[in-house]
């Protein structure tokens, strides 16, 4: 992709439709989009004064946005705010003959918007679901639907592809008690209970440069600070490579390329088990 900016995508909502904006964020990731979500930016946000950091995040940081276009949305001060700087970078691009289609608005109670033009095509959440609006970004951005099948570009990508697929096992085919525990933006660890056993897998991406991804898993029978890795992965020259210590059978030790689907299979399998342990629970 030819995305320069830090975010593929933006967005800018109201709090009362949080929850539709979670889940089009969780699709945006799965299909590898770096997404802008300042629930996910607190670290980054606290002490910062919002009525100058958002406009500049939103203006230029991230290559598009999405507005989620509500009735909470257009009646709200602060909404009203961040819709007056997305439309007005519009205008400056335009001015500057700069493509316009930076702002695309996801339409949630209303097809309407003040300021917004009523020609712009954007989304219907009413008859799209948020894979559909994630396929389509992607696209849009990927400049081709073949690029869907392409090698994720980042380690935060791959980082954002494992845990969504976990959480959707764990979400969709396990009864098995379980607790996600976000330490940091790229440091997650998800703790399962049965018993009086308890699991853990924790996914984190090594600062500052996040040139690395580690991958411990097992269960708990030291103090956290202990970590043993089980497995390792970095990119190079635009592929995925892993490092096996102890999460899969095959070539322990040695660099090897590897997919992406491959990894998230491979880290799904070791959940899998532990949950089929305990099919009582």
């Amino acid at each position: 992709m030819t995305v320069t900016k830090k975010y593929h995508v933006g967005v800018s909502y109201a709090n009362e439709d949080q929850d539709i904006v979670k889940s089009v964020v969780k699709a945006l990731e799965s299909v590898g989009l770096t997404v802008f979500f300042d629930q996910k930016e607190a670290t980054r946000l606290v002490g910062k004064n919002l009525t100058y950091t958002l406009p500049e995040i939103y203006r230029n940081c991230c290559e598009y946005c999405l507005m989620f276009v509500s009735n909470s949305y257009v009646s709200k001060k602060w909404t009203t705010y961040e819709r007056d700087w997305l439309l007005d970078k519009r205008i400056e691009l335009q001015r500057d003959d700069i493509f316009t289609d930076c702002i695309i608005p996801v339409f949630i109670d209303r097809m309407d918007m003040p300021g917004l033009n009523p020609g712009i095509v954007g989304f219907d959440i009413r008859k799209q679901s948020a894979d559909d609006i994630a396929r389509i970004m992607y696209e849009k951005i990927a400049g081709s639907e073949s690029h869907m099948t392409a090698e994720p570009l980042s380690l935060e990508t791959v980082f954002n592809k494992v845990l969504a697929a976990v959480e959707d096992l764990l979400t969709k085919q396990s009864t098995c008690p379980y607790q996600t525990d976000r330490l940091s933006e790229y440091d997650v660890v998800v703790h399962l209970s049965a018993e009086d056993n308890d699991y853990f897998l924790r996914l984190v991406l090594e600062e500052p440069l996040h040139g690395l991804l580690k991958i411990a898993q097992g269960e708990v029978f030291m103090p956290q600070q202990e970590w043993i890795w089980d497995a390792e992965a970095y990119l190079e020259d635009g592929q995925l490579q892993f490092i096996n210590y102890n999460l899969t059978p095959e070539f322990p030790g040695l660099p090897h390329p590897y997919t992406v689907e491959k990894l998230c299979k491979a880290v799904m399998q070791k959940v899998s088990d532990f949950v089929k342990e305990y099919p009582h629970v």
